[in-house]
């Protein structure tokens, strides 16, 4: 932001018109000196664009003193103005008037003087004439102008940095920052800063690069372009270790910047990164619509290589969406008339453009095979066949990733012309290359090709450890998606190993076997969000311990990526050959992905110490019974497991248009007898059933959570508890604004004395954030009554509000050190979670279970204050006449205690507001 101030108001009469400075960001300078001096191109004329947060069309823009014609528009957060000026302007005036007062923004206007040499230069790298380029350079780089000089190495940095030498890139940069900064040309100062960043950032060094970022932050006010590209490239950083959460949140402010300031090259660059990111996160529509938009808004005119890019990645998105397409997710789709969106026309349009007006020999065959891949979706196997060859004749040594998947389309191919041995062939060799790369997302798309191939030839016991090996690839892609790794593949879109995989067990009669799938896919899913949480909260020395790793382990892969890339070419006996070279490289990889578990994990133990069980440990509890259901291929199948064992039944297709009754007799139906002999029940939701209340069905005229007590598992393996204390933490109304919330807090008070707990208060003012994390660490239980907000994809967004708009994230309790045993979150919506993937998501509850905590009390839709105040008299006693075996042994008593003290609340609550939606309330266990 800039801005000018106006006239003292203390020497001008009262009749005058009282000035002060109007902030405002500008764009479209050729460069910008300090002060801010904006310098014009050499054209006749150049449109400069205004941004002002305020908000009134009654403005008055003047050039040189003289009113000129200007395009603006008004929106919810300022105004946005444009106009052109000619070369020889020099002064430009903004004024918005009101009531005797008015805000006034000034900008001197020059003129440009670049350097012929320097201007030959920049032609020349662009060209990639690199020698001629520094040639041109040195020219300059002899002037007697210091700031001349300091240019001159900008662009010699540059042209080493489209050379790939990023060391000399590096030193030039940084030797053009001093006499830049010296001589106020401050957009060239940025633009190099940003370009040594870039060179730090593609080596690794996140710190160095946001250093390097943070050291020009005085310079933006000045350059207002300049800070929509310094968060743009804070927005790289954040992806590129691996935190796509606050990537996000980056790239949300650039756009933002470049949308007020009309930078459409830079807002399409950031929405292209945006979308990727978005992909990544497994969220394909966004991702979907924000190319879309792209490709809408570039127009016909625009640049053919940018056409047929956007098309591409448009394209490979929606042939992603159709690939990976949930059972429910086409079954809503068809249910709600939504037409299916075919790949098939956006990578013609692709094609189209690589062939006319960008000669992308490579990307070419990208989309060529693409297309097989979306006619192979379409069963067209004849025109899959035309692309697959048309693909192959434009190079027979294709880069590895096409490579890849021209592999895949050819044994599809096979598979559906009933070739099952060439099917087999090419299946097996496209997994040993697979494997050979360190590619999990390719080893599983041959694995799941290999046993849908044994399948049809009827060797089932070879498919299911085809589907295995296919599972152990999610398993590896589930270590490096917090790596940036993830190849733009969601781990919940490799549901269909899993699915077919349950489906095959099932159908042999192998109930428990496939229980146990179903359970592995459930945490594995948890322990993938559980990692990219605590990643977008590291701080301090912990971040510092990240980067350091993940910087060794891609320096590691950098060496090793030649020779993984050769795998795609190399002859079978080669290959072969190098068996126990690939075999030692992986253990070494291995080695360095455990040592970045460490750090996400507790310090002396891994995040998840290794790929070979997510599930937790032990036997089933006496009188137990386990309730989940998963997505077969059919159809959903139900599962059942008590000390007798395990039981599968097929439910038919997904039953969102069931009621309560009709969801009672499906659901709970085919497991009357476990149901009925079961002494408690844990409940493992999956997919869309997380939105059922399966404690509310009816079993023989009652709520099941009437005549069982039922609570809601992760079934995870999750840190020893900690051990206990005898302190609670007591949180209310940190806002200021629930009465009956901080009622709420004085009854749990006054009763967790008596309940053996030296109780800390935090109410009001006095919960905020820093004295409330540190209460955490100490407490063994733990009651917050306030506001609980569910926000963001994934639910990563989803807080505690606290006071002095203070927040408790989800990544904050999961970085703690101890957590509390015991918990109560009496906030609306606390135990919500995101229902857009087939996992389940991560609230605050689930974080708090994932850290360390045994029972979790909370709500998973919006409650009212007198709901909340009620279960809170139920679950606390009023006076000693009414409390059960109080005493100091109360602090440490087993957690079975308050999973039931918990049951009965919520059984209360029913009993006494059976019309209010009590349900809501649903206990919480690892």
């Amino acid at each position: 932001m800039c801005g000018l101030v106006g006239c003292d108001p203390s020497h001008e009469s009262p009749s005058e018109t009282i000035e002060r400075a109007l902030k405002v960001d500008f764009a479209g300078c050729a460069a910008v000196l300090k002060g801010p001096v904006c310098l014009l191109a050499q054209t006749s004329r150049s449109r400069l664009r205004l941004w002002t947060a305020a908000r009134s069309e009654a403005f008055a823009l003047r050039v040189d003193g003289r009113s000129a014609p200007v395009t603006s528009r008004v929106g919810e957060r300022g105004t946005q103005i444009g106009f052109e000026v000619s070369k020889l302007a020099r002064h430009v005036e903004l004024r918005f008037e009101r009531g005797g007062r008015a805000s006034v923004f000034r900008l001197r206007l020059a003129a440009n003087h670049p350097d012929a040499s320097i201007e030959r230069a920049r032609k020349l790298r662009a060209r990639g004439e690199f020698d001629a380029a520094r040639a041109a350079l040195k020219r300059a780089l002899n002037a007697g102008d210091p700031a001349e000089r300091g240019r001159a190495w900008g662009w010699m940095g540059r042209v080493s940095l489209s050379e790939g030498a990023a060391h000399r890139a590096s030193e030039e940069l940084g030797r053009s920052l001093p006499a830049l900064r010296r001589a106020g040309r401050v957009s060239e100062a940025v633009d190099n800063t940003i370009a040594l960043a870039f060179v730090e950032r593609e080596r690794w060094r996140f710190e160095e690069s946001r250093e390097t970022l943070d050291a020009i932050e005085p310079l933006l006010g000045d350059y207002p372009e300049g800070r929509v590209l310094v968060n743009y490239h804070r927005g790289l950083i954040a992806k590129d270790r691996g935190d796509l959460r606050g990537a996000l949140r980056w790239l949300e402010r650039a756009r933002r910047g470049a949308t007020r300031l009309e930078m459409r090259y830079d807002r399409r660059n950031i929405d292209q990164v945006r979308g990727w990111a978005l992909q990544q996160l497994g969220r394909s529509e966004d991702a979907a619509s924000q190319f879309a938009q792209l490709e809408t808004e570039l127009g016909a005119g625009s640049d053919a290589c940018e056409q047929a890019d956007l098309a591409t990645n448009l394209g490979w998105i929606r042939l992603l969406q159709r690939a990976h397409r949930l059972p429910w997710q086409a079954s809503n789709q068809r249910r709600e008339n939504r037409p299916e969106r075919d790949p098939r026309p956006v990578f013609m349009r692709a094609l189209a453009a690589y062939r006319k007006g960008c000669a992308r020999v490579d990307r070419q065959q990208c989309v060529l095979t693409n297309l097989a891949l979306a006619e192979l979706q379409r069963n067209d196997i004849s025109q899959a066949k035309k692309w697959l060859a048309e693909a192959r004749a434009i190079s027979d040594q294709p880069r590895g990733d096409i490579r890849a998947w021209m592999l895949h389309a050819e044994g599809q191919i096979a598979l559906a012309e009933r070739r099952t041995r060439d099917a087999l062939r090419v299946y097996d060799r496209f997994w040993a290359r697979s494997e050979a790369a360190f590619a999990p997302e390719f080893a599983w798309q041959a694995a799941m090709g290999r046993g849908r191939t044994l399948e049809v030839m009827g060797r089932t016991r070879e498919a299911l450890e085809s589907y295995r090996m296919a599972e152990r690839q999610v398993d590896e892609a589930q270590l490096r998606i917090p790596l940036g790794e993830g190849r733009g593949t969601f781990l919940g879109q490799w549901e269909e190993s899993a699915r077919r995989l349950v489906d095959l067990l099932v159908l042999q009669g192998r109930a428990d076997e496939a229980l146990s799938v179903v359970r592995r896919v459930r945490a594995r899913g948890l322990f993938g969000l559980a990692q990219r949480s605590r990643l977008s909260e590291l701080a301090g020395s912990r971040k510092e311990r990240w980067e350091k790793a993940l910087r060794a382990y891609r320096e590691r892969r950098k060496k090793l990526s030649a020779d993984a890339a050769q795998a795609w070419q190399l002859p079978a006996d080669e290959l072969r050959a190098r068996q126990k070279t690939i075999t030692a490289q992986k253990k070494e990889v291995r080695g360095l992905l455990d040592r970045m578990l460490l750090v996400l994990g507790s310090g002396t133990e891994p995040l998840k110490p290794s790929t070979s069980d997510f599930v937790a440990p032990g036997a089933m509890g006496r009188g137990e019974a386990l309730l989940t259901y998963f997505p077969g291929r059919a159809g959903w199948i139900g599962f059942v497991a008590d000390k007798k064992g395990v039981r599968a039944a097929r439910l038919g297709p997904w039953l969102g248009t069931l009621d309560k009754s009709g969801l009672s007799e499906r659901l709970l139906g085919p497991f009357a007898r476990e149901v009925a002999r079961a002494e408690v029940i844990r409940v493992l939701p999956y997919g869309p059933f997380r939105e059922v209340d399966v404690h509310a069905l009816v079993v023989d005229g009652q709520p099941l959570q009437a005549r069982v007590p039922v609570a809601y598992g992760l079934d995870i393996s999750v840190p020893a508890p900690p051990s206990a204390t005898r302190k609670a933490l007591v949180i209310s109304d940190a806002r200021g604004d629930l009465a009956l919330a901080r009622k709420e807090g004085r009854v749990a008070s006054r009763a967790l004395p008596r309940m053996g707990f030296e109780v800390v208060e935090l109410a009001g003012g006095d919960a905020t954030r820093e004295p409330v994390l540190d209460a955490l660490r100490s407490a063994r239980w733990f009651h917050y009554a306030g506001h609980g907000l569910f926000e963001g994809r994934g639910a990563w967004d989803s807080r505690l509000l606290l006071a002095n708009a203070g927040e408790l994230m989800v990544g904050d309790v999961l970085l703690l050190a101890r957590v509390p045993r015991t918990v109560v979150l009496s906030g609306c919506e606390t135990a919500r979670s995101a229902q857009d993937g087939p996992v389940q998501g991560l609230g605050i509850a689930h974080a708090f279970l994932l850290a360390g905590s045994e029972t979790v009390l909370a709500a998973t839709r919006p409650v009212s204050d007198a709901l909340a105040y009620a279960l809170a008299e139920a679950i606390y006693p009023r006076d000693r006449s009414t409390t059960t075996g109080a005493s100091a042994s109360r602090a440490t008593a087993p957690p079975q205690a308050d999973w039931r003290r918990f049951v009965d609340a919520v059984r209360a609550l029913r009993e006494r507001f059976p019309k209010q939606d009590w349900a809501s309330y649903r206990v919480f266990v690892p």
